[in-house]
């Protein structure tokens, strides 16, 4: 199967899916094997779902605010320096 082959099945089964196909769907769903798609054509799943045109998963999103976090790690960094002291005191 082509690189554009490939890429017209993952559009037709994710239209079919709600407009997603996992990996594993489409393997089950066109009998080949990953070696025929991870590392012939692509290295990621997720490369072949943007060149698709489709939404790709997002693995990293932060639940909280970086700037948020260290201000809040260098409030306990305070207590704890205040609190060291009060003992060696």
């Amino acid at each position: 199967m082509t690189k554009d082959q490939i890429l017209s099945k993952i559009r037709s089964l994710a239209e079919e899916h709600g407009g997603h196909i996992s990996f594993d769907n489409f393997l089950a769903e066109t009998g080949l094997s990953t070696y025929q798609i991870i590392g012939k054509h692509w290295t990621k799943w997720n490369d072949a779902l943007a060149e698709a045109g489709l939404a790709t998963k997002e693995f990293f999103i932060p639940r909280m605010d970086e700037n948020y976090v260290i201000e809040a790690f260098a409030r306990l960094i305070e207590r704890l320096v205040v609190s060291f002291t009060k003992i060696q005191t």
